[in-house]
């Protein structure tokens, strides 16, 4: 793959180099006018407001970060580094989480739907009126976060989603005429909640109750933002991301099942939204889709209209065209209806869109849950024909695709768990061992013992496992430190960890004065029934060759290969990537030797799960609902990623979805598992997968496992769901 700038470069910290490249966007023209034949320079440099150069700019926007470009083979991979690109593009960091603090104003009874006029804090900086229509019966029921269009029309934002409670003499002929004219008469709020959908609607900011200077004053508000450092399209995705947020965390709402629906700029909302966001499942994108080369035309809205900065993000088309954005929502299902009379898409360009985001979805096998559709004879519309359509669709899809499934059933007996953590670095360690204790507190796991095995310059990763232990009601679980972590490469000072120890109860000592996790291993190992344990390891397997080194002592007269054996059930690591590393994954090449050693003599069953899983799996904003007395919350708020709160924008799971293989093991629903090979691991650290071949110091029975059918939804949501659940009996007392 070419050399592409990092991520973390990507703030985009001029102000006026961010203008400027927004502004070149905004006056693209679609065809290049030369200079009169007598001059040897441009004049005009402008023609219709479009610079003459506009053809050579297209020229140079070749997409790089697009995953039809060819610079990437692993789609995980993709997706986590280009969505990341979008959210730097969007300039606006993400504004202050707040609590929802909800207060109801109204409340209306329509039928077999009741519909709530509410207040909440959709960020700190925002305090908002807004709708839920919530249906009647038991719940939790399936959602939908309606995002309004634009239609030039500013006096309304929510109500042209949703029939508003006692609206006024003046306003209620301005949304009679909008229903007529865009969605046959009929409000889709309103439908869904009839079908049986929680909806959520509120406006994004110039709208309704949050309006300004109305249409003229568009660019103007777009310049002033630019002053404070933000952007108009980027502080819309920001907050429609936590309306997201606010939706899916609802008591009455089954968070495996919230859609995105929108028609007009609304559709370009809910597709950015689902691209950009986990905790959206599905989405109805309604007459809101082309290409960037055909958009940019004298006539197209693109270039003559101040509605655009709603939707343009400085500098994020000379990186991914607009399916190639939408097609990060690959492969969720999703929806996407175009007018063939619509004359702000025209066809061709639609066209050009459906089939790129097609090819993703195929490559991905995941043809079935792309719909792409133009109506002959519909313009720029929403019509009852096309949401009976689309709503047929959309239940269909959260009963097919995106229905939860049954849990696994408990464990007769809990799986007891030795977890082995480099509680120093990334936050998921933290959230892994939360996922540990809620799988506890519902009967499935048994916390033998805890192993760190990375030695931090805070000495704090045994106080931040014992504080998160303490939080969890679990106090006096053992705890083991690596005291020979100074043979790791890249030891690093955790951003967490003396937080944790600082702040939050808890009963550990430093690091350097805890028990050796050696010792913590083979007391907890000899005190265990046969074939009992499963070992969790997240990090260096250091621990782990110790242990296979260790010789008889005061805890068993076994060698730590025979009490391995005899013992432990089977190993579930974290590590590398299958079925081959492109770079050297972080656990492995902490401690290559130990990893390699691990590999080729461990005498139980090893399931190993690369990185790619973690990648495809973004957890932690779910946490923003839990007290700040959780010390899990803490880690993920000082964590930072691509300059942002992890708190605020999530992080890959790696370590959380180890802790499930452990816990439910590999045949739980989540896996697919490759056997019949051996993990190799070279002196650089990289992993692969050599089917067939048996390993070189005598270990069998080597898996590993990738996510079920490639679709990462379900064990995201119940990643979101174990991490966040309150403790079962939160400890009380100072240890």
């Amino acid at each position: 793959m070419p050399a592409l700038p990092p991520a973390s470069s990507l703030r985009l910290p001029r102000l006026f180099a961010a203008t400027a490249a927004l502004l070149s966007l905004f006056t693209l023209h679609s065809s290049l006018f030369s200079s009169s034949p007598s001059s040897d320079y441009q004049t005009p440099g402008v023609v219709k407001n479009i610079p003459v150069f506009k053809d050579q700019i297209l020229e140079r926007a070749t997409f790089p970060y697009s995953w039809l470009s060819g610079n990437y083979t692993n789609f995980a991979e993709w997706r986590a580094t280009a969505r990341e690109r979008v959210r730097a593009r969007w300039l606006t960091p993400p504004p202050p989480a707040a609590s929802w603090d909800v207060r109801v104003i109204e409340e209306e009874d329509r039928g077999s739907y009741t519909v709530r006029k509410i207040s909440l804090n959709l960020t700190a900086d925002s305090r908002v009126l807004a709708y839920m229509a919530i249906p009647k019966g038991p719940g939790p029921f399936p959602a939908a976060l309606i995002l309004h269009s634009h239609g030039a029309e500013f006096r309304i934002g929510k109500e042209k989603e949703i029939r508003p409670i006692n609206a006024s003499s003046e306003l209620q002929p301005v949304i009679d005429d909008h229903m007529r004219r865009y969605y046959g008469g009929k409000p889709i709020a309103d439908t869904l909640a009839a079908r049986g959908y929680v909806c959520f609607v509120t406006d994004a900011i110039n709208f309704s109750d949050r309006g300004g200077d109305g249409f003229k004053g568009q660019a103007q508000l777009a310049s002033n933002l630019m002053h404070l450092g933000m952007s108009f399209a980027g502080l819309i995705a920001w907050e429609d991301t936590r309306a997201a947020e606010f939706l899916a965390t609802q008591p009455e709402v089954d968070s495996r099942r919230v859609a995105a629906i929108g028609f007009s700029l609304g559709s370009f909302r809910a597709w950015q939204l689902a691209a950009t966001s986990d905790r959206i499942k599905a989405g109805v994108a309604i007459c809101w889709m082309g290409d960037l080369r055909t958009f940019m035309t004298p006539e197209n809205n693109h270039s003559q209209s101040p509605s655009a900065f709603t939707m343009l993000h400085p500098g994020l088309f000379t990186d991914l065209d607009y399916p190639d954005i939408a097609s990060l929502a690959c492969p969720k299902p999703m929806l996407f209806f175009n007018g063939a009379e619509d004359k702000l898409f025209p066809v061709s360009s639609v066209e050009t869109a459906y089939a790129k985001m097609r090819a993703i979805w195929h490559s991905q096998a995941a043809d079935a849950s792309l719909v792409t559709r133009l109506w002959p004879g519909k313009a720029h519309i929403f019509d009852l024909e096309m949401q009976r359509a689309a709503f047929d669709w959309l239940d269909a899809t959260m009963h097919t695709f995106i229905a939860p499934a049954a849990p696994p059933a408990a464990h007769s007996v809990p799986q007891k768990i030795i977890f082995d953590t480099d509680m120093t670095g990334d936050c998921d360690d933290a959230g892994a061992l939360a996922v540990l204790h809620a799988l506890a507190d519902r009967g499935e796991a048994e916390i033998l013992a805890i192993a760190t095995n990375r030695k931090c310059s805070t000495n704090a990763s045994a106080a931040a496992c014992a504080a998160i232990n303490t939080y969890y009601g679990r106090p006096s679980i053992p705890i083991g430190t690596d005291k020979d972590g100074g043979k790791m490469r890249n030891d690093i000072r955790s951003p967490y960890t003396e937080a944790l120890r600082d702040e939050f109860p808890h009963n550990a000592l430093p690091d350097d004065r805890m028990p050796d996790a050696l010792a913590i291993y083979r007391r907890a190992l000899a005190s265990a029934p046969d074939g009992s344990v499963v070992i969790c390891a997240v990090g260096a397997l250091s621990n782990l060759e110790d242990l296979l080194r260790s010789g008889p002592d005061v805890h068993s007269p076994l060698t730590g290969r025979e009490l391995i054996r005899r013992k432990v059930k089977h190993l579930a690591i974290m590590g590398g990537d299958f079925p081959r590393t492109r770079v050297p994954e972080r656990n492995v090449e902490l401690d290559t030797a130990a990893a390699a050693t691990v590999a080729n003599e461990w005498p139980t069953p090893q399931y190993w799960q690369g990185d790619t899983v973690g990648n495809a799996i973004i957890t932690g904003t779910e946490l923003q609902a839990t007290p700040p007395a959780n010390p899990v919350r803490r880690a993920y708020e000082l964590r930072l990623t691509y300059g942002y709160t992890s708190l605020a924008i999530g992080k890959p799971s790696y370590d959380q979805a180890t802790v499930l293989l452990a816990v439910r093991g590999p045949d739980s629903g989540y896996w697919d598992t490759t056997s019949g090979g051996h993990v190799v691991i070279d002196s650089e650290g990289h992993t692969r997968w050599a089917q067939g071949d048996t390993a070189t110091g005598g270990a069998t029975g080597h898996h590993y496992v990738t996510i079920k059918n490639r679709y990462p939804e379900p064990l995201r949501a119940l990643i979101a769901d174990l991490q966040s659940a309150p403790p079962k009996k939160p400890s009380d007392s100072t240890p």
